[in-house]
């Protein structure tokens, strides 16, 4: 894609998203143009709540690229809600067909072996709400596989989804988490397994196995690569604003600070 033609793509998805132009300043345009070099997005997502962060905030555009190459760990994607087809999710992957996934003390285990983190810092950020704080810890953590580190937030290692069975994911399927890890109902939670957790109640400790009667509330569980609806390259625009008060900049509270432009 010429320089040219993403400049124009920019600025005219910008303008129908009703953004700014100088919402997209945070870098330059050559680094624009290099973060989608030979990608051509297929559209737009936007982000509805905190499950990504500290990567992806409310209010982020994420471009989305067709799925042209092997899926990896780590790969961002758009895809249909397992039990509902009218919601659409936006997740990172953790695991492919035949891996095993389990959380063992907030630790990712993967294929019997813990993904190595290193803790970054202590981070105290404003939520969407304006309203509170959330005291975190930032880490730096590798999937075997993938092309880069990441960052995660995790509040405790003693969570809801902190402790889990041994997941198989089954051929066709992927096994997906939130990067803001104790804040994000993903592949972990139990009512997207309803017969494991029929069979092992005890297996989450700090969650309970209730099963909503509706199966459209349930969690997406394994999810099948025929539901995937794209790749998410990288974020192109966005809306996201911090509201902090004086009371809350007083307590320590911090924005979060968008990642314009940066792969996923």
């Amino acid at each position: 894609m010429s320089g040219t033609i993403l400049r124009c793509c920019t600025v005219l998805a910008a303008c129908a998203l009703g953004i700014a132009p100088a919402a997209m300043s945070q870098r330059t345009e050559q680094e624009a143009i290099d973060a989608l070099k030979g990608l051509v997005p297929i559209g737009f997502r936007s982000i509805p709540s905190e499950h990504m962060a500290p990567n992806l905030l409310v209010g982020d555009r994420v471009a989305v690229v067709a799925i042209d190459r092997d899926l990896r760990r780590g790969d961002v994607v758009i895809y249909r809600h397992t039990n509902d087809d009218n919601r659409v999710m936006i997740t990172r992957i953790v695991g492919l067909p035949g891996d095993t996934v389990q959380m063992k003390g907030g630790q990712l285990i993967l294929n019997g072996e813990a993904v190595p983190r290193k803790r970054v810092r202590e981070v105290t950020y404003v939520g969407d709400d304006g309203m509170r704080l959330q005291h975190t810890f930032e880490y730096e953590e590798h999937l075997p596989g993938a092309e880069r580190p990441l960052r995660i937030f995790e509040f405790s290692d003693a969570d809801g989804l902190d402790e889990t069975p041994e997941f198989r994911v089954p051929a066709g399927h992927l096994f997906m988490l939130g990067d803001n890890r104790d804040n994000s109902e993903d592949s972990r939670a139990p009512s997207g397994h309803s017969e494991l957790a029929k069979s092992q109640p005890d297996a989450w400790p700090y969650r309970g196995t209730y099963m909503p009667t509706d199966p459209r509330d349930r969690a997406i569980g394994f999810v099948p690569l025929r539901n995937l609806m794209g790749r998410g390259a990288t974020v192109a625009y966005t809306t996201h604003t911090c509201r902090m008060s004086e009371q809350l900049r007083a307590s320590g509270g911090e924005c979060l600070r968008p990642k314009m432009w940066e792969p996923l």
